[in-house]
């Protein structure tokens, strides 16, 4: 005769085993056949708990839980909102990188501003991290864009001017 506690000592040990009644019966000293049924019963007992959970309604919350819940669920709907209307502002200033703004705009400005707003849209999707290789993948796509509607003449007038810009080291 085992006790309780030996009876799920040797299930849980089966469990470790990965259902493999002989390896448990090594460990733990008890027979397997007596494994098995020890296995079978708590299945049965399992299934039965089951079903009968399954005939009873759910309880309501606790109150906690319920205002936990409706303020998670407004919470989740206040971000969505946020999140589209992110996606609009990021749309309208897609839209307005025509070719000539582009190339007025300085070339920072413009990778700056877009940065931005897509890292703010990451953040409220709550997005992984990019790894070094999406991230390069995703700046080569970004610079295919800026690609189309700005020359290299462009971009070396952009870093001219930023250049003009930065302060030298001065007299010396």
């Amino acid at each position: 005769m085992y006790t309780e506690s030996q009876r799920k000592a040797a299930l849980d040990c089966l469990a470790e085993c990965g259902g493999n009644y002989r390896a448990a019966s090594r460990l733990s000293g008890i027979p397997w056949t007596t494994l098995r049924a020890w296995q079978e019963r708590a299945s049965e007992e399992a299934a039965s708990e089951a079903n009968a959970r399954s005939l009873l309604p759910a309880p309501p919350p606790p109150p906690a839980i319920a205002s936990a819940t409706a303020a998670a669920t407004t919470a989740a709907a206040a971000q969505r909102r946020l999140t589209d209307r992110l996606e609009e502002k990021i749309d309208e200033v897609m839209n307005a990188l025509t070719p000539e703004r582009i190339a007025a705009a300085p070339l920072g400005q413009l990778a700056t501003t877009l940065g931005t707003l897509v890292d703010r849209l990451q953040l409220l999707r709550r997005a992984v991290t990019l790894t070094p290789e999406e991230m390069n993948a995703e700046r080569l796509r970004l610079g295919e864009i800026i690609c189309r509607y700005v020359t290299d003449e462009d971009i070396l007038d952009a870093i001219a001017t930023d250049m003009e810009a930065v302060p030298g080291p001065g007299p010396l």
